[in-house]
């Protein structure tokens, strides 16, 4: 499954966030979406770190 969003480095922005106990509880309900987002990634050849830093 693609790792979550790092929220400290937000933090470290300036960026508002929720506590990670309360981001961490609203993600879980996307876990489904998320593997199939993976999967559909992969089966299309590309790679998750591909997808998030594609000018690498």
């Amino acid at each position: 499954m693609p790792p979550l969003p790092r929220l400290d480095e937000l933090r470290a922005s300036g960026i508002p966030t929720f506590s990670d106990e309360d981001f961490e509880e609203s993600i879980s309900n996307l876990n489904r979406r998320r593997r199939l987002f993976l999967a559909l990634v992969r089966s299309d050849g590309w790679s998750w770190k591909e997808i998030v830093y594609p000018f690498d």
